[in-house]
C-alpha cells in the first residue's frame, strides 16, 4: 500500500492483485527461511518457480493475477497503474512476454491490453 500512496491519492486493492501465498515461508525472513529450509533456498536461488513447502502454486497464483489483471484493465476508462509484489509479477511478465524477467524494487514495467490480453510494446529508437 505504501507505494501505491505515493503514486497516487486514491486507489482501489484488488485481492487478486496479491503475491503468491507462500506457505511455510509465509512470514519468516530470509535469514530464517535460509536457516530452516537450507537446500530449497540454494535451490531456489538458480530457479525461483521452485515453491516452497506448502505454497500457492505458481499455476494458481498466475491465473488469480491475470484475471484481476483483465478484470482491472476492462473496467479502467484509461491508463492504469498497477502495483504489486515481484514474485507475481515475475510470473505475469513471463506469460506475457514469454521469457523469464524479474522486475527490480519500484520499476515501471509499461504493458498494453486490448481483448486479445496484454502485450509489452516493442521500444522504438
Amino acid at each position: 500500500m505504501e507505494t501505491a500512496r505515493a503514486i497516487c491519492s486514491e486507489y482501489t486493492v484488488l485481492d487478486g492483485l496479491r503475491e503468491l501465498d507462500y506457505g511455510q515461508w509465509e512470514g519468516l525472513s530470509f535469514p530464517e527461511i535460509r536457516q530452516n529450509y537450507p537446500e530449497l533456498y540454494a535451490a531456489r536461488g538458480g530457479d525461483p518457480r521452485l515453491q516452497p513447502p506448502g505454497a500457492e502454486s505458481n499455476e494458481a497464483g498466475l491465473s488469480r493475477f491475470s484475471a484481476a489483471m483483465e478484470d482491472a484493465a476492462r473496467r479502467s476508462p484509461g491508463d492504469l497503474a498497477v502495483v504489486a509484489h515481484g514474485g507475481i509479477i515475475a510470473l505475469f511478465l513471463e506469460r506475457v512476454t514469454g521469457r523469464w524477467y524479474k522486475p527490480r524494487y519500484c520499476e515501471v514495467i509499461s504493458l498494453v491490453w486490448d481483448d486479445s490480453g496484454f502485450y509489452q510494446r516493442e521500444e522504438t529508437p
